[in-house]
């Protein structure tokens, strides 16, 4: 009886052993996790503007129901690659001081783009940004390059149930810049300069002719970009290449987007 006893014990202690060893097995790699579901909503597409690709292009994309822009840009072939979870999109795209947009939204489904060609999205409605009216001025401030002022376009768009508007905002040599903006609501979502794209994004309102952010009222704005950091030279197994183009990405965190195009 005492033998059986024991050996019941001796039994039970090694089940809660193997129980136990079990419970204390890693946790799992939450940030594995995350970067393996990005990783499976990776989209591929090339967008295109008839029947040429939208070469070096900033893409604005958003998905039906939603409030936010997603912002990427497109490659020398007119490709982009994004994040995008399963649903409609629509989408608008700039280079320069032209616009387009779409009537036709496109599907996301089992990680690949939906059109009338797969993976293919043509845009239409081809526009000129709007120049505001910089007789008299609400919106104005300085533009800077580092700590020295810079000439170039920021890049605005107004939004409404009803429609979207898109201004241009030139700056001076020194970085001045100066316009009028009427009633809406506003988003700064990058800097056009030397034919290149810099992705500076901030949210304003004009209510009354005052800009506000954050409810605060604005007189003097002041954006900022890094100033130039890198500099060298472009070759292939010919030699070197003259007029080439560059994009450098710098990787963000998970609660930023993928990658910031510079």
């Amino acid at each position: 009886m005492v033998k059986k006893f024991m050996y019941m014990l001796l039994l039970l202690v090694f089940i809660m052993s193997g129980t136990i060893g079990n419970v204390s097995a890693a946790p799992i790699n939450t940030a594995s996790a995350k970067t393996a579901e990005k990783e499976s909503n990776q989209v591929k597409g090339t967008i295109k503007e008839g029947e040429n690709p939208l070469r070096n292009s900033s893409i604005l994309i958003r998905q039906k129901g939603k409030a936010k822009w997603i912002h990427t840009v497109t490659d020398a072939t007119g490709a982009f690659k994004e994040s995008l979870e399963v649903g409609a999109y629509t989408v608008k795209g700039v280079k320069g001081s032209n616009w387009y947009s779409t009537d036709e939204t496109f599907i996301v489904e089992h990680g690949k783009i939906k059109s009338i060609k797969e993976g293919e999205i043509t845009l239409s409605k081809k526009e000129l940004a709007k120049k505001p009216s910089s007789h008299s001025s609400n919106f104005k401030g300085v533009l800077k390059e580092g700590d020295k002022g810079l000439k170039a376009d920021l890049l605005i768009a107004k939004f409404s149930q009803e429609e979207e508007e898109f201004y241009t905002v030139p700056s001076k040599g020194n970085g001045s810049f100066s316009a009028e903006l009427p009633d809406g609501a506003y988003f700064l979502f990058g800097v056009q300069v030397d034919g290149g794209f810099y992705r500076y994004e901030a949210g304003f309102i004009v209510e009354n002719g005052k800009v506000l952010i954050n409810g605060e009222q604005q007189t003097n704005l002041s954006f900022s970009i890094p100033a130039n950091a890198f500099n060298g030279t472009v070759s292939d197994s010919s030699g070197l290449l003259s007029e080439a183009s560059i994009v450098l990405e710098k990787h963000l965190p998970d609660e930023e987007y993928d990658t910031e195009f510079i």
